[in-house]
């Protein structure tokens, strides 16, 4: 349920299609479902599906700190504060990294976002800010990493557009 190899520029957390061995607790990202005729409740789900959302949003906040930010532009600041203590091996090849540059990190991808829009053509790393969100790629943290990221980027957003 996931992509491996030189085409993966990031990885985002993706949720587990597995539930914990001990606890019985499912290991994907909690989504909301519509149910037909019935609502909305939500489930758990896992894959590209659900890690796609983490950069989208990612890349929103990044905007919103600077709205000239091009599609290229946002990959390398993407790339550049990825977390790289989380990257993986290809499975087909595990001499090569099969996960890109890492894990994505908000909170470094929108300060060099930041940096950026205040005039550096080329952000220094130094200003890499590791939060700690856990977003975990799998295990029981990972719906209430979920939870955690989808907070913050909504406090984060709230409180920019307070400033702007």
């Amino acid at each position: 349920y996931s992509n491996f190899g030189g085409v993966v520029a990031l990885m985002a957390p993706g949720g587990s299609p597995l539930r914990d061995p001990e606890t019985g607790v499912p290991e994907g990202v909690l989504s909301t479902i519509e149910l037909a005729g019935s609502g909305f409740t939500y489930t758990y789900y896992a894959g590209t599906s659900q890690a796609a959302p983490f950069v989208t949003g990612t890349v929103s906040l990044m905007r919103a700190v600077d709205p000239r930010l091009s599609a290229s532009a946002a990959r390398r600041l993407l790339q550049q504060s990825a977390d790289p203590s989380a990257a993986c091996r290809n499975p087909d090849d595990p001499t090569h990294d099969g996960c890109g540059a890492g894990l994505v990190n908000v909170d470094a991808a929108v300060a060099l976002a930041q940096v950026a829009n205040d005039g550096l053509a080329d952000p220094p790393v130094g200003v890499i800010v590791h939060s700690g969100y856990g977003c975990a790629v799998g295990g029981p943290a990972a719906p209430a990493s979920a939870l955690v990221f989808v907070v913050a980027a909504l406090a984060l957003l709230a409180r920019r557009r307070r400033v702007l």
